[in-house]
């Protein structure tokens, strides 16, 4: 993540920065990755429980308004959006390690 950074120097000690003053800011592609990564992973945590819900509907015939798809390819759908959910987890994990918590929860 490239970050701008500037440091406030203190006329009393040359080249001391003042404790505080450093402030970082994102640039707007940056943020716009965020809040889209953000969103998207809020939409998959909300819609995954109601998903199963979803199911009946996935498995009934076209000419009864659903998909007509198959037990095993409904299972595929719910597989793969698990370990998505899984690997995301995984990935948020190790971001939150490497990032500070003030960063992490900033504006």
């Amino acid at each position: 993540m490239r970050t701008e950074t500037k440091a406030q120097s203190n006329p009393d000690v040359a080249g001391a920065v003042v404790p505080g003053s450093l402030t970082t800011r994102s640039s707007s592609a940056e943020s716009g990755v965020l809040w889209t990564l953000w969103l998207t992973y809020g939409a998959f945590y909300f819609c995954r429980t109601n998903l199963s819900a979803a199911v009946p509907g996935m498995k009934s015939p076209i000419n009864a308004g659903g998909l007509g798809l198959s037990s095993d390819e409904v299972g595929w759908i719910l597989a793969s959006l698990k370990i998505a959910y899984g690997l995301g987890q995984l990935l948020n994990w190790q971001l939150s390690e490497r990032i500070s918590a003030s960063l992490n929860f900033s504006d």
